[in-house]
C-alpha cells in the first residue's frame, strides 16, 4: 500500500510516497513528478526551482529522519533507481561502500564515469615502462599523463584489476 506524507521543508507543496514517487501539490493539483536520473544513475527529484536531491534523501528525510550528519543513503538491494522506502536506509559512508562491492555496483576502471584511461592503454602503460630507461616521467609524457599517475598505475594502485 503506498503512503503519501509531506516533505520536510515542503509541506503543503510537495510530498513523498513509501513507494519513492513524487508529487506536486503546489498549482492545486495533484501531478505526479518525473525524477531526472544524473551521475552515476541515481534519480533526483526537483522540488522548486533551487532544490534538486537525491530522491533516495527526499524518501529517507521524509519516511525514517532528516539526514543525520557523516550518513549517506544506501540501496539495499544495489539498484539505484529502486527508492521505496524498504529498500532505503541511513548508512555511513564505509558500510555504502561495502554494499556496493557486494552487489557488483562500486564504480571503477572504464566503468567510472570519469575515466580517462582503457584498459587497453594502461597495458601499454605497463608494458612502456622500463626502469633506468623510460621511466615514469618519460612514460608519463608518452601517454599525456602525470608522472604520479604512471607510478600508481606501475605499482598498481590504480587500474589494479588490469593484468
Amino acid at each position: 500500500m503506498e503512503i503519501w506524507k509531506d516533505i520536510p521543508g515542503f509541506e503543503g507543496k510537495y510530498q513523498a510516497s513509501s513507494t519513492g514517487r513524487i508529487k506536486s501539490l503546489v498549482k492545486g493539483y495533484e501531478k505526479i513528478l518525473k525524477p531526472c536520473i544524473r551521475g552515476e544513475g541515481y534519480q533526483y527529484a526537483s522540488l522548486g526551482k533551487k532544490y534538486s536531491k537525491p530522491l533516495s534523501n527526499v524518501i529517507l528525510n521524509t519516511f525514517v529522519c532528516i539526514k543525520p550528519n557523516g550518513y549517506e543513503a544506501a540501496h539495499l538491494n544495489g539498484i539505484r533507481t529502486d527508492n521505496r522506502i524498504e529498500n532505503l536506509k541511513w548508512v555511513t559512508p564505509k558500510e555504502n561502500s561495502s554494499h556496493k562491492y557486494l552487489h557488483g555496483t562500486v564504480q571503477f576502471g572504464e566503468k567510472h564515469h570519469s575515466h580517462v584511461l582503457t584498459e587497453d592503454i594502461v597495458k601499454k602503460i605497463r608494458a612502456s615502462y622500463v626502469p633506468k630507461k623510460f621511466g615514469y616521467r618519460k612514460v608519463g609524457y608518452m601517454f599525456g599523463i602525470s608522472n604520479f599517475h604512471v607510478r600508481c598505475i606501475i605499482k598498481r594502485r590504480l587500474w589494479g584489476h588490469v593484468k
